[in-house]
């Protein structure tokens, strides 16, 4: 017949088992709040995040490879990648679900890459606001501009570009001074500084005037057009 053994658990022992339990669950609920937002949304190491970002663009047809992941505080990774051919750089969001590019952009959501006559159309849509006289000497007016140091980047789907691009006469006359940052990608990525658009640079620093004929004539020297139609 065996024999039972009892164990005795001293006092003392007792205090280290009571503060080792505490100390472990202190731990896990420390761990449980650095994992989630404010929000409830949990947040992603960086390849996970990236992950996504490549998922997303596999979704449009594009073959996305990640280079290098910064973490950039509380809300944004950095990632560089790879795509087509380009290298660029581009911030996500903690919880993988965002990109920025302009505004927030849902990687949840898929958005088909238009046929390229659809985007030539787009600028076709809205009748000019000008004559043909008026659309000569907007042309002129943009060449002066950019000659001197004006460069506007922006996006065709973004509201405030189509309204700087229609004031200077529309997409047919401001190629000398507009980037179409959805088609030059890489060139936005190198130059543009803020991450938003329409960004406006005069001799490749922030323009902080007036985005009007005015503004843009007294940062260049560029006459106002005399435009018969305003």
């Amino acid at each position: 017949m065996s024999e039972k053994k009892s164990i005795t658990i001293k006092k003392d022992d007792l205090w280290k088992y009571a503060t080792f339990l505490l100390l472990a669950a202190v731990i896990i609920m420390g761990v449980m709040l650095f994992d989630a937002k404010t929000t409830g949304q949990v947040v992603l190491d960086g390849d996970h995040a990236a992950q996504n970002l490549v998922d997303f663009a596999s979704a449009q047809g594009d073959q996305l490879e990640v280079i290098e992941v910064e973490d950039l505080g509380d809300c944004f990774y950095e990632v560089m990648f790879s795509i087509n051919g380009d290298t660029g750089t581009i911030k996500v969001t903690k919880d993988g679900e965002f990109f920025l590019f302009g505004d927030l952009v849902s990687m949840k959501e898929e958005f088909p890459e238009p046929e390229p006559e659809q985007i030539e159309e787009i600028p076709q849509e809205q009748p000019s606001l000008y004559s043909e006289e008026d659309l000569v000497k907007l042309k002129e007016f943009n060449d002066c501009i950019s000659e001197n140091g004006i460069v506007i980047y922006g996006m065709e789907w973004c509201p405030a570009c189509s309204q700087l691009v229609e004031m200077l006469g529309g997409y047919g006359v401001v190629d000398s001074v507009y980037v179409e940052c959805t088609e030059e990608q890489q060139r936005c990525a190198e130059e543009t500084q803020t991450g938003y658009v329409p960004e406006v640079q005069l001799n490749g620093e922030i323009y902080e005037g007036s985005r009007n004929f005015q503004g843009f004539s007294e940062a260049t020297g560029c006459p106002v057009p005399d435009l018969e139609s305003i």
